[in-house]
């Protein structure tokens, strides 16, 4: 069976885009081996709203947020492992050649901006891909 991180949160509110729930951060964040690249780790409270049915719950009720740690893993490697990557490999033909830093930066820059202008546009297929699972809590 496959590994789950968990979040305990509450339902703010039901939108047409989904569901509004606030994340609260808790002492087992604090043991936790991915929270020096979590973005819920360096808050006390964060939004977040999920993509689902939403008959089933209403604001003010505690429910859990739940997504495979493979996933998480994955969302680390896309938002800040590849693009570091992609940077250096980007300036490594520069050095080799011995370009000028200016044209170095804006190399690794630009590899950068076209990165990250890439998950812009396949956004709505991860999303998809980076699902999340809300159960209330208790069940």
């Amino acid at each position: 069976m496959e590994d789950i991180i968990t979040h305990p949160g509450i339902v703010n509110r039901i939108t047409d885009k989904g569901i509004e729930i606030s994340i609260l951060v808790q002492e087992s964040c604090v043991s936790c081996q991915a929270k020096a690249v979590c973005q819920i780790a360096d808050q006390k409270e964060k939004v977040m709203v999920i993509d689902t049915s939403s008959e089933k719950f209403r604001p003010g009720e505690k429910v859990v947020i739940e997504m495979k740690e493979s996933r998480g893993m994955q969302a680390v490697l896309i938002a800040y492992i590849l693009p570091v990557v992609l940077l250096i490999i980007a300036m490594v033909p520069g050095i080799i050649l011995k370009i000028a830093e200016g044209w170095l930066a804006f190399s690794g820059l630009a590899a950068v901006v076209l990165y990250f202008s890439l998950l812009y546009f396949l956004r709505d297929r991860l999303k998809k891909q980076f699902s999340f699972r809300i159960k209330k809590q208790g069940l």
